[in-house]
Order: structure tokens, then C-alpha cells, then sequence
């Protein structure tokens, strides 16, 4: 999982240490107290992450067992 911003959905964050909210977007420039959490959309391991997670008969060649 990945923090990313509520705004844009990037993931390029700075927390700031003196000023409120907590976290600026270093993409969009919006500004918030938490970042919102979702998968990283980097394609391998995203995939690689759902594979894990599914039943293993569910996984295979279309028309095979």
C-alpha cells in the first residue's frame, strides 16, 4: 500500500513539521491531515500482490482446471 493524496491520487508527499495541516502534495499542492492508503500502481508488483491474495484455483489458463 501506498499514502497518496485525497486530491490527485499522487504519491510524491512532504509532512510538515511547523505548519497544520500535516501533509502538502508535492503534485497538486493540496494540503491535508492524513493521506488516503491504495495500491501502488507500479503494474508487477500490484499484480504480483494480487496473485498472492487469490485462491489458487482461481488462478490459471482460461479453459483449464
Amino acid at each position: 500500500m501506498v499514502e497518496a493524496c485525497p486530491e490527485c491520487d499522487g504519491s510524491d508527499l512532504g509532512e510538515r513539521v511547523t505548519k497544520e495541516p500535516r501533509y502538502r502534495c508535492q503534485d497538486c499542492g493540496a494540503t491535508f491531515a492524513e493521506p488516503v492508503e491504495r495500491m501502488s500502481k507500479r503494474g508487477r508488483a500490484g499484480l504480483a500482490t494480487r496473485l498472492i491474495e487469490l485462491d489458487p484455483d482461481a488462478v490459471g489458463r482460461e479453459g483449464e482446471p
